[in-house]
């Protein structure tokens, strides 16, 4: 059985599938599978694929297009090797990647996933490198930061390599479009495992062009939302970040109904989320949690309230 499962979801990636497998089968570790799944590629990405003469590739052809996720899904269930590395069509893998993260897998039985520092690249070649947590970090840590802050403390699918009794309950899901690289860590990480994050570039990222829309701040900032439901995990300055971009009224309305079941908003916060609501029912949510510490404040003896504060009662008394 090979030492770990390369596993290479493509959709017409032909401009950039055989630099891709040629940094893969050129790994300093060469004891490998390397499994890609095509979905339905129109141009001649198989083609690339089967004219690569290395009895490791396993090329699997989707009838019809499974979508991304499914896709990926389905690569990674056929992987036999007990260490499991996902990787993108279009990156380059540095010749001792594998290497190092086995090495680490070896060290550490309780990680569940190893991560890497990416070499981003984009279409006018600018560079940067993308840092993710380094060392090694306990499952519930990273997760409760990632959420918390808003931001993917992981990695990007190519970063990841798996162990597969770690992997193998989760998957990639679809209603997770956005970000699914911070929901499967966060379930791998939710069922006992922990990571590590190795403070180094081990793959070049290529950053393909592709212009953030409103639809798709919307529809990220409702997918951090529902992690944060997920995982039970709550953090005000989040939540008001999340409000703060923007959410649709059925989101604003879950968003609040989130903060007035909270015990740790505190009267400035909740006057942020007074002034932040939109829709008729995130109105009233807020001001009906800023009224109760308000009051509270007040029956405490504490005279001292802003003018903002002093306005308010004024007006709504």
């Amino acid at each position: 059985m090979p030492k770990i499962s390369v596993c290479i979801p493509t959709y017409n990636s032909a401009k950039f599938i055989q630099p891709c497998l040629e940094s893969v089968l050129n790994q300093t570790l060469t004891d490998i599978e390397v499994i890609v799944s095509d979905n339905a590629s129109t141009d001649d990405t198989t083609a690339i694929i089967e004219s690569i003469n290395d009895s490791r590739i396993q090329l699997y052809r989707q009838t019809q297009n499974i979508g991304s996720c499914e896709n990926f899904n389905f690569a990674i269930s056929e992987a036999k090797s007990s260490l499991v590395k996902s990787f993108c069509s279009d990156d380059i893998m540095i010749p001792n990647l594998l290497d190092r993260q086995k090495e680490i897998m070896d060290a550490y039985s309780h990680v569940g996933i190893v991560s890497c520092y990416s070499l981003v690249i984009n279409a006018d070649k600018v560079r940067w490198v993308w840092e993710v947590t380094p060392g090694y970090e306990t499952g519930d840590r990273i997760l409760c930061n990632s959420i918390k802050t808003l931001t993917n403390r992981y990695g990007g699918p190519s970063s990841f390599m798996y162990r597969r009794e770690a992997i193998k309950n989760q998957r990639y899901e679809k209603q997770y479009g956005y970000i699914p690289d911070v929901k499967l860590p966060a379930m791998i990480m939710r069922a006992g495992w922990d990571y590590y994050g190795i403070p180094d570039v081990g793959i070049k990222y290529i950053c393909h062009p592709n212009q953030e829309t409103h639809s798709v701040k919307h529809r990220e900032s409702a997918e951090w939302l529902q992690l944060m439901n997920d995982f039970s995990v709550f953090d005000v300055t989040a939540l008001i970040a999340l409000i703060s971009r923007g959410l649709e009224e059925e989101l604003e309305t879950i968003a609040y109904q989130y903060a007035a079941l909270s015990s740790v908003v505190s009267l400035n916060e909740s006057y942020q989320l007074m002034r932040l609501a939109k829709s008729p029912s995130a109105k009233e949510s807020a001001r009906r949690i800023f009224e109760k510490l308000l009051h509270a404040k007040i029956s405490s003896g504490t005279e001292c309230l802003e003018p903002d504060w002093r306005a308010f009662l004024m007006n709504n008394n």
